[in-house]
């Protein structure tokens, strides 16, 4: 168990774009077009972030069925 947080830990620590990601997230739901004009990224970045968490078990879509 512990072995499996630090190795999400690692995996988020590893870049910087993940950890303002998360980060954003935990303060409250978002898209990734809104989160990337939040941080100066463009909507790919943040969607193959997203894409990782959604691997790693870190967060999950609210609206699977939604294209964009």
């Amino acid at each position: 168990m512990q072995e499996d947080l630090l190795e999400l830990k690692v995996f988020v620590t590893r870049s910087k774009l993940r950890v303002k990601v998360l980060e954003k997230l935990s303060q409250n739901d978002q898209i990734a077009t809104f989160l990337g004009d939040e941080l100066g990224k463009n909507r790919v970045s943040i969607s193959y972030v997203f894409r990782d968490f959604l691997k790693q078990g870190l967060v999950e879509c609210v609206n699977p069925n939604d294209s964009n």
